[in-house]
């Protein structure tokens, strides 16, 4: 969604310290707009800008944006950054401006931008995180440099955020924790080119993103390209003399939006339309993907910046297969962005068991698995245990006197078939009956907890077999 208040808009500004320093970048002249980062919360919460209530001389006058929040309904709005600016901001407190925020996907924090003042350039924009509590002030500059940094968004994963940021005289793509640590450049092209506007692929593992060249001077055209999640894969999706702008990932990851005035007329010079274009499943994309750009298509600094300077592997135009195609043909469309996907509220089910309930005449030798409907919860890398586990699914032998024995196994988890494996220690005993269970603390990846009768309350599954004589 288009971010609802911005004041400062984006600037750039070249200073030079010295003789051989670099130059610095801050936002500059209105670039084209851009679709934000999310703004609905997994909890139905939406983050939006909206100014404060005290006037600041930082503003001109008038009162700052601060970041809020809402309910999905527009009830219960809550300033999460009053702005109490006396005229004397101070370095963490009062802000110039504050604007592009971003969910983490756990609901709990919002990433965005923070203007202040700026050792050299007056205005100096860092990228904060705070909680969505609105009784705590804990807002966190993540990135507190001299540079600036705009445009956060956070990964579906929660484990990196990633902001247009100045590195290496430039503007690049950059990644870091959501605790600000362990950074990484995932564009680094200096100042050849300006990235901006970051946008995650919903499985977390690339970012794309908008780049104009920089080696005409300003300003060539905005094209999109992609990364790797690990810098990797750089690749030009467009490659047009257009400005493609915005892009957007869609939630199931197969096609990539943007606003283009490739229609553009002499007419009608101010034409933009919304575009869509498959999105690729590798970076950079397999030859047959793609086609070279001819020299009659970019002439002169623009040929020379698009498929010399900053094409790199596989940057090239797609075939006629996988170009873009017009989503609109009103010539006024802009900023497309894709409806968050539906909330995972369905709990998962065994779908089916081995052996089945109420087999006679099982192997003593046998292996239990319950393959469910959906995907599960079962790594432990998330810093969370596993819930497949000895605990979510045992085995016991019914006894004669009516007590049970556990069955000592091991389990585990294939997640290409979503099944649940249980395998015992040593062979089962002959002739007797065993119960196996799954137990509601099972949960899938959304965390839903495993119910096979969501009518009669939670419950587990519940099978029964018995061992041959």
């Amino acid at each position: 969604m288009q971010e609802a208040v911005r004041r400062i808009g984006t600037r750039r500004a070249i200073i030079f310290l010295g003789v051989s320093m670099a130059v610095l970048f801050l936002a500059s002249g209105l670039l084209p707009t851009e679709p934000s980062a999310q703004t609905t919360s997994p909890e139905g919460k939406i983050v939006f800008v909206r100014p404060g209530t005290e006037p600041s001389e930082h503003c001109s006058g008038e009162p700052c944006p601060d970041i809020w929040v809402m309910d999905a309904d527009g009830t219960d709005p809550t300033n999460l950054t009053p702005t109490d600016d006396p005229g004397t901001p101070t370095e963490e407190t009062d802000n110039f401006d504050e604007y592009r925020p971003s969910w983490a996907p756990s609901g709990t924090q919002i990433a965005f931008v923070r203007a202040l003042d700026g050792p050299i350039i007056s205005e100096q924009p860092d990228i904060f995180v705070m909680d969505t509590d609105p009784t705590t002030d804990d807002a966190t500059n993540l990135t507190n440099s001299d540079a600036s940094e705009i445009d956060p968004a956070w990964s579906p994963d929660g484990t990196k955020i990633a902001f247009a940021g100045v590195r290496n005289s430039g503007s690049e793509i950059v990644t870091m924790d959501p605790t600000g640590q362990n950074e990484e450049i995932l564009t680094g092209d200096s100042f050849e080119g300006d990235d901006r506007a970051p946008e995650w692929s919903p499985d977390s593992t690339k970012v794309v993103f908008m780049k104009q060249s920089q080696v005409g001077g300003c300003c060539e055209p905005w094209e999109i390209w992609a990364v790797n999640r690990d810098g990797s894969g750089d690749t030009n999706l467009t490659n047009h003399p257009s400005d493609d702008m915005g892009p957007a990932w869609s939630p199931d990851g197969t096609e990539i939006t943007f606003t283009s005035n490739r229609d553009a007329t002499v007419e009608d010079p101010f034409r933009t339309d919304i575009y869509a274009m498959a999105a690729p499943t590798t970076l950079p994309p397999p030859p047959s993907a793609t086609a070279s750009i001819t020299t009659s298509q970019h002439s002169g600094v623009m040929g020379l910046a698009a498929s010399d300077v900053l094409g790199r592997a596989a940057s090239a135009q797609t075939t006629s297969d996988t170009a873009p195609r017009p989503l609109t043909t009103d010539g006024r469309s802009t900023d497309p962005d894709w409806a968050d996907a539906p909330a995972d509220t369905t709990p998962p089910k065994v779908m089916s068991t081995s052996p089945a309930n109420d087999a006679k005449r099982i192997a003593p030798g046998v292996n239990v698995t319950a393959t469910f409907t959906e995907a599960m919860d079962a790594s432990a890398t998330d810093g969370d245990p596993s819930t497949i586990t000895g605990t979510t699914f045992k085995l016991v032998r019914l006894n004669a006197d009516g007590t049970t024995t556990r069955v000592t196994a091991a389990v585990s988890y294939a997640a290409a078939t979503k099944k649940a494996i249980l395998n015992p220690a040593s062979n089962l005993s002959l002739g007797r009956t065993y119960k196996a269970t799954v137990k509601t603390e099972a949960q899938d990846l959304a965390g839903n907890a495993l119910d096979q009768s969501p009518t009669t309350g939670t419950q587990p599954k519940n099978w029964k077999f018995t061992v041959r004589g």
